[in-house]
């Protein structure tokens, strides 16, 4: 019986090829969004971590009570926090980034981290080649070091073969000792793990990450419980500098994730309202194809076909309608999971575990066949309802939907469609206005122009450091002279970079750099700047000078503060001659020569705060990595990159340019921004379609109406009036709901804002706007054509 069901349902529905392909299609787009933004979710936010029993792993961080936000671990503080008892039955710090890596003659920059002896222990690791370090070499600070198997096969070839083979570290030469599996990253995108000397016992300075692997039975909050028991009683012990400080544990998983877990969860209502406007747009054209088949229904009825079997036969329609549009939405969802990785934000986590796999399929097929039940099951029952008496009459046009409840269902729909449009198109708005003020903020720098050249000089001894610096003077000096260069120079701490230090500070004549006073110390960012930074970042100094040639080593110290740390702590009083001091490397007063603009160093979403530069020849055991800063006309990296080489061609380099660090600081809300406004438009076209369909449905059926008025004097104009005004009322419903929705939900992108509110009342007028005047005009289309239907041909077919 279902096979025949089947076979009759395929017949009746390829008989219709343009209802099938319109239904199709509409179904296709919905449901192939749906699975491509479920394969992201459930690979970055589902699936365990690929490590062995990834929920005992958590991260232990401190907890700056004052904010609530977590952070790193110092070195002072990290012994009693996994001292036992303890939860931990494992636990490890790290430190680390993306360093130059050399072996067999080829450079490149490797993320490397050191590590201590309890690392192996928390991940629980195998390694594929090799061995894993010895504690005893972790002790003595051996120079040897685990490699992954991607790293072992681009150098070596394969994971055995990179077992005993040497490579260079910045200026440590290391031992390969052996391979991690291909699937083990921690950190993210990590290749390189070694022995690392965790030296620093300041209980002020957050230099390390730490993490830990629960003992069994352990769970997330009997860990927070102790580590704020260990808080509490460094509170006490160290009341200057633990008074807003305490500690807290995080699973891994939700420290991976947690910029990108709100965005993607928004994809996915986003999607998911996509489908339910997609059902919505199938049910109604499911109804109107349902007057057309009333007779059909009517005389299964009379040959004996039961209620139950008609409702049957129809759902069986509809669940093949849901598996093909199913079918063809799974292949648009292989390329919308392609271009979605090629979209992503380059440090979206798990990036390359996202695929269209089995629960994706699964997930395909549950959707398909419940958006089926959902847009067939009332159209169903309302067909399978038959008066036989109207529809078997010789002029029953309007059959078993022509009015009443069948219209009212109709425009119910309609308006929902709308509604639904309204807030996917209301939060694309708020997202794209907010986007377009977070890329008109004043970063108090220039991006245009800007090449940036990633370097490093290895440098062990004192000695080394300081010619390192030596080195890169001659870079600077050699770049400049370059045609087209206007100014070279160096950084640590480069604007949305990697790299930077930020700490406690104090002010000669004003604060104590000591024990006991650190509760009262303002707080900056610490950067190491050449001379000719701020000019190669177009920013200007608002007083005293710049850093030259003679602020070298044995120099007297000096800094350069940023604006909003003057005016926050200089009150307006001039803070050039002021000595000021801070923890980076030297205790050292240095005095203060000038200040510099306000830039958003952090990321430009965060309000410039206080910062400290310092030049980097006085600190060279901070200054061996460095982003060069070229401010050029046109492209200078060919010329840049054989510039160095000339200087010294073992120098590792990676190019890229300022307008590219910007795009990647904001490339999450451009992400999210850009899939909102796809998702947006598709709903708002598919509830223009149902606003379309609808109306040309109404006015065929009213057509003999229209041609009564139009015999008793009514003009072309008067029925497009009548007929539009119908639309208009279904779409004023709908967007009075869609605000209702919209305004409720508006703490869900809240957070997600930048420079405006949710009530933003320029995304709600363009939304109201664009949502309206696509459904009249939806709506005028088929009005246009019954005002020049001619009236004596409608009343003679009626």
């Amino acid at each position: 019986m279902l096979l025949q069901d089947v076979r009759f349902a395929f017949r009746v529905l390829t008989r219709q090829p343009g209802f099938l392909i319109v239904a199709v299609l509409t179904l296709a787009l919905a449901t192939g969004a749906n699975t491509a933004i479920f394969s992201v979710v459930k690979a970055v936010l589902l699936e365990p971590l690929a490590y062995r029993e990834p929920g005992r792993i958590v991260a232990i961080q401190t907890l700056w009570t004052k904010t609530n936000r977590p952070g790193n671990v110092s070195g002072g503080d990290y012994p009693d926090l996994v001292a036992e008892p303890s939860p931990f039955a494992a636990a490890s710090r790290y430190a680390g980034g993306e360093l130059p890596v050399e072996t067999g003659g080829q450079a490149e920059f490797v993320a490397a981290y050191g590590t201590d002896a309890g690392f192996a222990d928390v991940f629980q690791l195998a390694p594929v080649a090799g061995r894993l370090i010895t504690p005893q070499e972790f002790k003595a600070k051996a120079p040897v070091a685990l490699v992954s198997a991607g790293l072992a096969a681009r150098h070596f070839g394969e994971a055995n073969r990179a077992v005993g083979q040497v490579l260079h570290l910045e200026n440590t030469e290391l031992s390969i000792v052996g391979v991690l599996p291909a699937a083990f990253h921690f950190p993210l995108k990590a290749e390189l793990w070694f022995p690392m000397p965790f030296e620093n016992t300041n209980r002020t300075a957050g230099n390390y990450r730490a993490v830990g692997l629960l003992k069994p039975g352990v769970t997330v909050g009997g860990a927070r419980a102790f580590l704020s028991a260990v808080g509490a009683r460094l509170q006490q012990a160290f009341p200057s500098t633990h008074k807003d400080k305490s500690f807290t544990a995080t699973p891994l998983k939700d420290l991976f994730v947690e910029r990108s877990r709100i965005t993607l969860w928004l994809l996915m209502g986003a999607v998911g309202l996509v489908l339910l406007v997609a059902c919505a747009n199938v049910a109604n054209l499911l109804l109107a194809r349902a007057t057309a088949r009333s007779r059909e229904m009517a005389l299964r009825a009379a040959l004996g076909a039961g209620r139950k079997r008609l409702v049957r036969q129809l759902l069986v329609e509809s669940i093949l309608l849901g598996l093909a549009g199913g079918a063809i939405g799974l292949v648009l969802a292989f390329a919308g999971v392609d271009s979605l990785t090629r979209l992503a934000p380059p440090n979206l986590p798990r990036l390359d575990e996202i695929r269209v796999d089995k629960a994706a399929l699964l997930f395909n097929l549950a959707i398909s066949l419940g958006a089926a039940a959902l847009f067939g099951l009332w159209p169903a029952l309302r067909s399978a309802r038959v008066d036989l008496h109207d529809a078997l009459k010789q002029g029953g046009t309007r059959g078993v939907m022509g009015g009443g409840r069948g219209e009212w269902v109709r425009g119910a729909l309609v308006s929902a469609e709308v509604a639904l449009a309204l807030v996917l198109t209301l939060g694309a708005g708020l997202l794209f206005h907010s986007f377009l003020a977070l890329n008109a903020v004043d970063l108090g720098y220039r991006t245009e122009g800007r090449l940036v050249l990633t370097a490093s000089i290895p440098a062990k001894t004192e000695a080394q450091h300081v010619q390192a610096g030596a080195t890169f003077e001659r870079i600077f000096a050699a770049l400049r002279e370059l045609p087209g260069v206007t100014a070279a120079a160096g950084v640590m701490g480069l604007p949305s970079g990697p790299y930077g230090s930020d700490g406690l500070y104090a002010v000669e004549g004003m604060h104590e750099f000591t024990d006991g006073h650190y509760d009262k110390l303002p707080h900056a960012g610490f950067r190491l700047t050449s001379p000719g930074y701020f000019a190669s970042m177009g920013v200007p100094l608002m007083a005293g000078r710049d850093f030259n040639e003679r602020d070298l080593y044995d120099a007297e110290p000096v800094a350069i503060v940023s604006a909003t740390l003057a005016r926050q702590v200089f009150e307006g009083r001039s803070p050039l001659g002021r000595r000021i001091k801070c923890g980076l490397d030297r205790d050292v007063w240095m005095k203060v020569v000038g200040v510099a603009g306000d830039m958003r160093n952090d990321n430009p979403a965060t309000p410039p705060g206080p910062e400290l530069y310092m030049p980097y020849r006085q600190h060279p055991y901070h200054a061996n990595d460095l982003h060069i800063v070229v401010r050029a006309q046109g492209d200078v990296a060919a010329a840049a990159r054989k510039t160095i080489a000339r200087i010294d061609p073992g120098i590792p380099l990676k190019v890229s340019t300022l307008e590219q660090f910007h795009s990647d600081a904001v490339a999450l809300p451009r992400f999210r921004t850009l899939l909102l406004i796809v998702f947006a438009g598709l709903a708002a076209a598919l509830a223009t379609a149902g606003v379309y369909g609808v109306m040309s449905y109404a006015a065929t059926q009213r057509q003999a109406e229209m041609g009564v008025r139009m015999a008793l004097g009514a003009t072309g104009g008067d029925i497009v009036s009548i007929l539009v005004g119908s639309g208009a009322r279904l779409a004023g419903i709908g967007v009075a709901c869609g605000l209702v929705i919209a305004f409720a939900a508006s703490r869900l992108v809240e957070s997600m804002l930048f420079g405006i509110r949710p009530q933003d009342p320029l995304a709600i007028v363009a939304a109201v706007l664009l949502l309206s005047g696509a459904a009249l005009l939806a709506a005028l289309i088929p009005a246009l054509r019954a005002s020049r239907v001619d009236p004596a041909l409608a009343l003679r077919e009626e």
